[in-house]
């Protein structure tokens, strides 16, 4: 599971100045082609299709879940 850019609590915990925060987000959401940060429950889900009987034949595979942003450069 390769998980791109989320939106989670850990970036409340980091302390970072508000202006200086909202500057480096903007740059990340515009190297990501869906225009957004990830959901916690979309990698999950893909965590969930993994797990379940449904992948059962998949092997050695890796799953990217970043809104296209490793296509993009």
């Amino acid at each position: 599971m390769s998980p791109g850019t989320a939106d989670t609590p850990l970036y409340d915990k980091l302390n970072i100045a508000d202006a200086y925060r909202d500057q480096v987000n903007q740059q990340i959401i515009d190297s990501i082609p869906y225009g957004r940060f990830g959901k916690p429950d979309g990698v999950a889900k893909a965590v969930v299709h993994l797990a379940s009987d449904e992948s059962a034949w998949t092997v050695s595979a890796e799953m990217v879940v970043d809104g296209r942003r490793r296509l993009n450069g």
